[in-house]
């Protein structure tokens, strides 16, 4: 068993994610709330020190 960590973040639909970049935190998505049947858009970016293959 390895110990390969990958950090996840929740973010608004509309933040630019560039690989080498640290994240805007502006754009963190923390908790949301919509209204019944209203569609939700966001992205999740994922990174790890390590490549982490079968992702």
């Amino acid at each position: 068993m390895s110990d390969k960590k990958i950090e996840l973040r929740c973010l608004n639909s509309l933040a630019k994610v560039i690989a080498h970049r640290e994240l805007d935190s502006r754009y963190f998505l923390e908790r949301a709330t919509t209204f019944s049947n209203e569609i939700f858009s966001f992205q999740v970016a994922y990174r790890s020190e390590q490549l982490v293959k079968g992702i």
